[in-house]
């Protein structure tokens, strides 16, 4: 039995080898692939252009040079506004840029978020206190008051455990 699943096996992953993915080969041989919007085609691989270091110093520049023309703003912000993602790490918004150029049958690497274009932008990362993948209660806990607290609680320091209902009602637990 053990001999038949390896044999199997060893078919099975033959053929998976020698099927073509466009998604998956670091130089896609094919520059035709599947939108995932309507699984109609759109030109992907690397154009000329993109093969050249002109190209790619001309594109830095021109970002540089739109960034230093755009005055800069010396005045106190009269608002604030966090967008708080669960899970929105850079490699999650990269593949969502990917996915945006895609549904418009694009390559979409080029592609840019609404927010990414806002003139005035920070990046923070947080984590919980007891886990370095944060959830939004604990996340907004440290954005909101800068004191980290554990995974699932809200507005309370890491003294406080999930379900901890005592601690909880403790005053002196509080953020604010």
């Amino acid at each position: 039995m053990q001999a038949v699943l390896i044999v199997l096996f060893g078919g099975m992953l033959t053929a998976v080898s020698a099927t073509e993915d466009p998604f998956h080969d670091v130089q896609p041989a094919l520059t035709v692939m599947l939108s995932p919007a309507d699984n109609a085609t759109f030109y992907g691989g690397v154009s000329e252009k993109e093969s050249t270091p002109k190209y790619w110093r001309d594109l830095s520049v021109d970002v540089l040079r739109e960034k230093l023309a755009r005055p800069l703003n010396k005045g106190v912000a009269k608002n604030l506004i966090l967008f708080l993602g669960d899970g929105m790490s850079l490699a999650t918004l990269t593949a969502a840029r990917i996915y945006l150029g895609q549904l418009k049958k694009e390559a979409g690497e080029n592609e840019f978020l609404s927010f990414e274009k806002f003139p005035y932008t920070g990046l923070a990362k947080t984590y919980c206190a007891d886990s370095q993948v944060a959830d939004s209660a604990c996340s907004a806990t440290a954005y909101l008051t800068g004191v980290k607290g554990n995974i699932y609680t809200v507005g309370v320091t890491s003294s406080v455990g999930l379900r901890d209902w005592e601690n909880m009602k403790n005053k002196s637990y509080h953020t604010s």
